[in-house]
């Protein structure tokens, strides 16, 4: 068959997350070998802003709630009108509406990816779902579902352009001085504000910190944490204590070319997640060369091998995050973790590798051998 084709990339997006940036990625790259990918989502949501700036057709899909007939059928239309050879559907909603759009119009072939363990509900269970990380598969699996293929995220080799806007602000400035006057050890935690983060967990550890060890750190937010009840929680709690306010900062919300200036800052990527599939900030921080202190959960081991590319302590345990937290002060020890996570990331985790592997996954499934 054909090296190149058509593909309907559909999600409901909620704000900016790794799903939209994955998508993003997938797309580009996608495009760059020839095919024609289709992001199919809300017309003013930032996925479809940042689609259309990179010069990617955007076709606007509400997808409200789990049953809205009128996006049903406008999704039905939209493939008999374009006839895209796949529908490559993220996530539970835009699965579910690919599976009901299908049942009017069998003419393109549907595949799913699974994002997260809990993934699973109003899938098609006849189509081919993408996991990835095993951490997904093994859940998926779990729930009955056997048609699961692997393939890891992946981010351009190159990172964006950093925000000069950025290195220039007052904020940057003086966080660029307290690390290199008082030698403080620069942690940053890049997600959205929800409970599965860890954000009010690894704020609770901070405070717990002897006073001589919390004086050799300084550890950045970065994400939008007016943005969710939980968010304004940590907030509050950061406020409200004079000993997290010195080692602690919230950067608020903070786009992909901002994040680019904020890593050259950072000494080590710290992810005290509760559940993660397959986190791109870890893949983002081993581009960079910096290694990683991340909880033992989901996805997260299979980046991040424990004393090789960064240290991993089992959610929760307070004790061996301080302990992991302490030999990370050894510039050393940060330079030899650091640069073997960027080999491994080139290796195994770039977002060319991602798009060959589902360019390859997308002719099997054209050619009816997904098993």
């Amino acid at each position: 068959m054909s090296q190149s084709g058509s593909v309907f990339h559909l999600f409901h997006s909620a704000g900016i997350g790794g799903i939209e940036i994955h998508l993003l990625h997938l797309a580009t790259a996608q495009r760059e070998q020839g095919w024609a990918p289709r992001i199919l989502t809300q017309p003013r949501s930032w996925l479809a802003e940042q689609a259309v700036a990179a010069g990617l057709e955007v076709l606007p899909l509400n997808m409200r709630g789990f049953f809205d007939p009128v996006s049903v059928l406008r999704l039905a239309g939209l493939i008999r009108r374009h006839r895209p050879d796949l529908l490559h559907a993220h996530a539970m909603r835009a699965s579910h509406y690919a599976r009901l759009a299908r049942r009017w119009n069998h003419s393109s072939a549907l595949v799913v990816t699974a994002h997260s363990t809990s993934s699973w509900k109003h899938f098609d269970r006849n189509a081919p779902v993408i996991c990835v990380s095993r951490a997904v598969e093994q859940a998926l699996r779990a729930r009955g579902l056997s048609n699961l293929h692997l393939i890891y995220n992946g981010i351009p080799q190159v990172p964006p352009r950093p925000a000069g806007a950025v290195e220039k602000s007052s904020l940057f400035r003086e966080l660029a001085e307290r690390k290199r006057t008082q030698g403080r050890l620069v942690l940053l935690q890049v997600g959205r504000f929800i409970h599965d983060k860890g954000q009010d967990w690894l704020l609770e550890q901070l405070a717990g910190l002897p006073q001589e060890f919390a004086e050799r750190i300084l550890v950045l937010f970065a994400g939008d944490w007016q943005a969710t009840d939980y968010g304004r929680a940590c907030h509050h709690r950061l406020a409200a204590s004079p000993r997290l306010r010195e080692i602690a900062v919230f950067l608020g919300p903070t786009s992909m070319a901002a994040l680019s200036t904020w890593y050259r800052l950072t000494d080590v990527l710290i992810l005290p997640s509760r559940r993660e599939a397959c986190s791109l900030s870890l893949l983002e921080a081993a581009r960079a060369g910096i290694p990683a202190l991340a909880s033992e959960i989901g996805g997260i081991p299979e980046l991040v091998h424990d004393a090789e590319h960064g240290y991993l302590f089992p959610c929760k345990d307070g004790a061996i995050f301080a302990d992991r937290l302490h030999r990370l002060l050894d510039p050393a020890q940060r330079h030899t973790l650091g640069t073997a996570a960027k080999t491994r990331f080139r290796e195994h985790f770039t977002a060319q590798r991602m798009a060959n592997q589902t360019l390859a996954f997308y002719r099997r499934v054209l050619d009816g051998d997904t098993r």
